[in-house]
């Protein structure tokens, strides 16, 4: 089996956040832990002093965010001079991977899909709004979070039906 620093990799995830994402697991003092999305960025991020600074600026803003549908940025770091950073395993289907498929197939999404994921979402915002202090004056909200906009990457539903928001996904910036 493959490994990247003390991680061993289990396979490989749809990328996002421009990272190329592996689901892995840390061997660690007290065993193997749980699996995380290990997000590896590879040449892009030797010597990349802003990509970095984005990644800690991401992990800081969500940190707050204790909620069950936001995978929050855990650690960032870096080995062999390339940067990482992991992530909660976010299992589902990304909407861009989902609306891909249906332009392949030349179909529009079923409405009443497109409306439950709407609110879905909508609930997760709102959600995340009540939480009160990550929304006080100073505090980054989801413009923080996602400067260029909530892209359909970061929005991943869950087999049960469940939305959840990919932190990292905000790492893409144009």
């Amino acid at each position: 089996m493959a490994s990247f620093a003390d991680f061993v990799l289990l396979r490989a995830s749809p990328s996002y956040g421009g990272a190329e994402i592996l689901r892995a697991r840390r061997i660690g003092e007290g065993g193997v832990e749980p699996p995380v999305h290990l997000a590896l960025f590879g040449e892009q991020s030797i010597r990349n002093a802003a990509l970095e600074q984005r990644l800690l600026d991401l992990a800081e803003a969500a940190a707050p965010l204790d909620h069950e549908a936001v995978a929050r940025i855990a650690e960032v770091g870096r080995c062999d001079g390339s940067l990482y950073a992991t992530a909660a395993v976010a299992d589902g289907v990304d909407l861009a991977t989902l609306l891909e498929h249906e332009r392949r197939r030349r179909a529009m999404p079923d409405a009443r899909f497109v409306l439950a994921v709407a609110f879905s979402l909508a609930r997760v915002v709102q959600e995340l709004h009540d939480l009160g202090d990550v929304w006080a004056a100073g505090a980054p909200g989801l413009s923080g979070l996602f400067p260029a906009g909530l892209r359909p990457e970061a929005v991943v539903l869950r087999r049960d039906g469940a939305v959840l928001v990919r932190v990292l996904a905000g790492a893409a910036v144009d």
